[in-house]
């Protein structure tokens, strides 16, 4: 059985936003491309019946197949540690990218980030032009100025 996840973006009278995500999995089918489709009908009968009991104003929902990912957890690995990156964007103007519970080997010792750091570009050149992946304005980035381990 495949699991969807619906991720439901709203906006309220003062133009603050707020998400919520929502998952299924009531979804079979022969196909994957059969599940989609039952989940995009389930998705629509859902968003009509919460537009119709939020005065708030549903902007636009991502609807996806959840994929399990092979990972394992590093000894240490601590989500309230992070990394903040700043990267120029093709507007010239700076954004900031966070990665929660980084790799200690990317920092240098006063806890600045090694921007040329093998790991460092390998990621963060996925959102250059070329590659595929956008900010969230779906704007790209034209390089990396700095980052820091935050704490």
């Amino acid at each position: 059985m495949t699991v969807f996840t619906l991720n439901i973006t709203m906006e309220d009278a003062y133009g603050r936003t707020t998400r919520k995500m929502l998952k299924t999995e009531d979804i079979s089918a022969a196909d994957v491309g059969a599940e989609y489709l039952l989940a995009q009908g389930f998705a629509t009968t859902l968003l009509t019946a919460l537009g119709n009991l939020t005065e708030a104003n549903i902007l636009y929902y991502n609807l996806g197949r959840e994929v399990t990912y092979s990972d394992t957890v590093d000894a240490g690995a601590n989500v309230d540690e992070g990394l903040t990156c700043l990267a120029r964007k093709t507007n010239n103007k700076i954004v900031v990218i966070k990665v929660p519970a980084p790799v200690n080997a990317v920092f240098n010792p006063d806890g600045t980030l090694d921007i040329t750091d093998a790991l460092v570009t390998a990621y963060m050149n996925h959102f250059i032009a070329t590659a595929g992946f956008t900010i969230s304005d779906g704007e790209n980035i034209t390089a990396l100025v700095a980052g820091r381990l935050d704490k």
